[in-house]
């Protein structure tokens, strides 16, 4: 795989978080998206979203990442999105995950 991977994280409205993601989500690059994930959701956004629409290609471990944290985001009450083209979407089927990637109610 080649490692050409970049997340940039954006705040529009000042209470929700984005981070964009580009390139390859794979087993030499998923550190990367853990550490921004990790720094932003320690600044307790309401909401987050994750687009992955720039990706090329997400490995198990970046899409282990991504379930995970929405598992997390779930817990601590923050509303989530993860969006996805078509191939991470049919990985999810393929997996038979039951869980859609789009969670709790924002906080109030």
């Amino acid at each position: 795989m080649n490692d050409t991977f970049l997340v940039s994280v954006q705040h529009p409205d000042g209470a929700g978080a984005k981070l964009m993601c580009v390139g390859e989500l794979d087993v030499a690059t998923t550190d990367s998206l853990r550490r921004a994930l990790e720094e932003t959701i320690a600044a307790a956004p309401a909401s987050l979203v994750i687009d992955c629409t720039g990706l090329s290609f997400i490995s198990i471990d970046g899409l282990h990442l991504l379930l995970d944290t929405a598992e997390r985001c779930r817990a601590l009450g923050m509303a989530i999105t993860v969006d996805l083209d078509s191939n991470g979407q049919r990985l999810l089927e393929v997996l038979e995950h039951p869980q859609p990637l789009v969670g709790a109610e924002p906080r109030s």
